[in-house]
């Protein structure tokens, strides 16, 4: 359904209106998919479900077009006030026309009268979406970070009703779930490393990781591989557990699991709740902070066998680090990082300099290395393994122990 929501000017003259279609819709959807085609498979195949068949969410796709061709289109997927906002894209030949801003400014307001109460986001960090972002009431979740989060009131009242204590439900990763559990990650919960296995690890959106996940879930017939803890009061995601292979080699298998903290309790049964695969070696991370996560892998035959102090988060989260399997590669890890790090410093100090002196915006290269000021963020990393018999490995719930 389309219903248009504004008419506006762009700057070269043009009058242009603004409006929203509401998914599914058959009559946008082959023009939404063609305009942003260019995003990539996981995003075209996220973009052709959401607009022709129906899901358990509100998706909004909100266009400034001129004549039925659109200029600049956004999106929001949202359950009860609470999701997702991305996806937005100018055509560079249509840029500098105001198109981008006047359409946001009509999104957010459509956004406050439905009642939306968070939103979260994920940019290149001071990019022009960025402070887009920045002037419409989004905020950084980390320093130095393109994750933004909004709140349509006091973001400590919100978070406070939101994940209030009530019953709660196990389930396999859906729309909704995945449409809401930004807040968990992006939020303040406790702990750095909060699931290794999606690469969810500081206050990130967890959007991209879990589409992957819905994805694959999807497409194939295998057992799901990411289970959900929800509010059964609020449709809260209260935890996460998930597994995956481990990058690099085949022997051993990720695990992780992740809580807000007054629903730790609850932890056990969403560990219970993944089905593993067969594997001679299961390992799992976290920080020291996470007491609550040592006892659950204890009881289930995972044993601490490293600490890492200091370790930066970029090489637990980076697509080209691979997380350590062993005490000596997570020392060569952080020692190969440090020694990168230096390099960069001066290579990214320069910039720096030469930015301001030119007058022009810092904007961080998209295939530039991360710059120094943005590596403050460091754990205590743990890593707990469990090896298996080569009977249990033919079964994994064999070798669990009892509760």
């Amino acid at each position: 359904m389309y219903e248009t929501l504004d008419e506006v000017t762009l700057k070269d003259g043009r009058g242009a209106k603004v409006g929203v279609v509401t998914a599914p819709d058959r009559d946008w959807s082959g023009i939404l998919e063609h305009f942003l085609a260019h995003q990539g498979p996981l995003w075209s195949w996220q973009h052709r479900t959401l607009l022709r068949t129906e899901t358990a969410i509100s998706v909004y796709y909100y266009v400034l077009h001129v004549s039925g061709r659109p200029v600049s289109v956004m999106m929001t997927a949202e359950s009860k006030g609470v999701g997702i906002r991305g996806h937005v894209w100018t055509p560079p030949a249509q840029r500098r026309l105001g198109a981008s801003s006047r359409l946001m400014r009509s999104q957010m307001a459509h956004f406050r009268a439905r009642g939306g109460r968070f939103l979260g986001a994920h940019t290149d960090y001071n990019s022009a979406a960025y402070h887009l972002y920045r002037r419409h009431g989004f905020e950084e979740t980390e320093s130095f970070g393109g994750h933004m989060a909004f709140y349509g009131g006091s973001p400590a009242d919100f978070r406070a009703d939101y994940f209030a204590p009530a019953e709660t439900t196990i389930e396999p990763l859906g729309w909704s779930s995945w449409a809401t559990a930004p807040v968990l990650f992006m939020s303040d919960c406790g702990g750095q490393v909060k699931c290794a296995a999606l690469r969810l690890v500081g206050q990130l959106s967890s959007e991209e990781p879990l589409l992957n996940a819905l994805r694959t879930q999807n497409e194939s017939s295998e057992t799901p591989r990411v289970r959900v803890l929800r509010n059964s009061r609020t449709g809260a995601v209260v935890g996460v557990a998930a597994w995956s292979l481990h990058p690099g080699f085949g022997d051993a298998c990720l695990v992780d699991f992740y809580c807000h903290p007054d629903f730790w309790d609850r932890a056990q049964d969403l560990f219970d709740a993944l089905e593993l695969p067969p594997s001679r070696r299961w390992l799992c991370f976290g920080d020291a902070s996470q007491v609550e996560k040592a006892r659950v892998l204890s009881g289930r035959g995972f044993r601490q066998v490293a600490v890492w102090r200091d370790f930066p988060i970029d090489l637990c989260r980076h697509p080209f680090e691979r997380l350590p399997r062993n005490p000596r590669r997570g020392r060569l890890a952080k020692a190969a990082w440090t020694v990168g790090h230096w390099i960069d410093r001066p290579i990214s100090g320069s910039w720096r300099f030469f930015t301001r002196t030119a007058g022009l915006p810092a904007r961080i290269p998209t295939r530039w290395p991360r710059f120094p000021w943005t590596h403050r963020l460091f754990t205590t990393l743990v890593l707990y393994e469990r090896k298996e018999s080569a009977s249990a490995a033919q079964d994994p719930k064999a070798a669990r122990p009892d509760r």
